[in-house]
C-alpha cells in the first residue's frame, strides 16, 4: 500500500510540472504540429493491413494537435477514428471520424463522433500524453481510460504516444496499472519501444 501511495504521489507532482511544460510547449509549437507529418510513410507502415483504420484524438488545451496529420493521413486514403469516453472507470470506445461527422460532447465534454457514427476497432491508436519515456510508459491525467483501452486491445493494435519532445521525462512515475505504447511520435522523432 505505501508503494502505490508513493506512485501517486509522485504522479501528482509530474502532473504539476509536465503540465507546465507542455502549455509552454504548445505556446511555442511553432511548425512542431507540421513537424509530425514527415512521419506519415513510417507511421502506415507500422500496420500491414491494407485498408487502415487509425484513431486520432481531439485535443484539448495544450495536447499535441493532431488537425496536420489527419489531412496527411487522409491524403494517404486512411481512414480515421476517435476515441469516445461512454462510462467513468471503462475503456474507451472509437468511431468513425469524417470531416463532416457529426460531433457531441462526450462525459468529459470533448467533441467526439455522436452515435451515428459506426462504433469501429482501429488498427493504431493515437494517445496524448504529458509525458514520457524511453520505455514507452506515458503520463496522462490520470483516468486511466487509455490504459484500459490498451489492456483490453492488447496486441490486436499499435499504440502510439504523441507529444512535444520537450515532454520527455528520464522516468516516468509508473504503477501496476499503467501499460506502455509501443511508439513514441514528437515533432523531433518516432522512437520505436525497445530499440
Amino acid at each position: 500500500m505505501a508503494d502505490n501511495l508513493k506512485v501517486t504521489i509522485s504522479k501528482l507532482e509530474a502532473r504539476k510540472v509536465q503540465s507546465g511544460i507542455r502549455k509552454t510547449l504548445a505556446a511555442d509549437a511553432g511548425s512542431a504540429f507540421a513537424d509530425i507529418c514527415h512521419y506519415v510513410d513510417e507511421i502506415i507502415a507500422k500496420s500491414a493491413k491494407q485498408k487502415l483504420l487509425i484513431s486520432l484524438y481531439n485535443a484539448i488545451g495544450a495536447e499535441f494537435d493532431l488537425t496536420e496529420l489527419a489531412a496527411a493521413l487522409r491524403a494517404k486514403n486512411v481512414e480515421l477514428c476517435m476515441p469516445v469516453v461512454v462510462e467513468i472507470g471503462g475503456p474507451l470506445i472509437f468511431r468513425e471520424w469524417q470531416q463532416d461527422s457529426e460531433m457531441v460532447e462526450d462525459l468529459f465534454h470533448i467533441l467526439s463522433p455522436s452515435d451515428a457514427n459506426q462504433q469501429v476497432q482501429p488498427d493504431i491508436v493515437f494517445v496524448p500524453l504529458l509525458a514520457f519515456d524511453r520505455k514507452g510508459y506515458r503520463l496522462g491525467y490520470g483516468g486511466g481510460f487509455y490504459d484500459r483501452t490498451l489492456a483490453q486491445l492488447g496486441d490486436q493494435i499499435v499504440s502510439i504516444g504523441v507529444g512535444f519532445a520537450g515532454q520527455e521525462m528520464h522516468k516516468v512515475p509508473t504503477g501496476a496499472f499503467d501499460n506502455a505504447v509501443n511508439y513514441i511520435l514528437t515533432e523531433k522523432e518516432f522512437i520505436e519501444i525497445g530499440n
